[in-house]
């Protein structure tokens, strides 16, 4: 299947991505705008677009979370380990 996008259509394509990654960083409603602008600009095969997208955006950002993570989760459990000691009982 050959794709030839005008300019609209790419910078269409480009909005799409970003609200792809938009969506992806917790605002979930920006993900429709991005669906809609593929299935307008690909059709069926948006579907075989976006999951390669949502995939990758997934693989990059998988290091970044586990690093801070582990940082938030060394601040809670050395604060809950405070509040036993001084008596109080935090909830797990």
């Amino acid at each position: 299947m050959d794709f030839e996008l005008s300019t609209l259509q790419w910078s269409l394509g480009i909005l799409g991505v970003l609200a792809v990654g938009i969506s992806k960083a917790g605002f979930g409603g920006i993900g429709l705008i991005a669906v809609s602008i593929m299935v307008d600009l690909f059709g069926k095969p948006s579907v075989g677009i976006l999951l390669p997208m949502l995939i990758l955006a997934d693989l990059t950002v998988y290091p970044l979370y586990r690093r801070c993570s582990r940082v938030w989760f060394d601040r809670v459990a050395h604060s809950r380990e405070a509040s036993r000691a001084g008596g109080l009982s935090a909830p797990l």
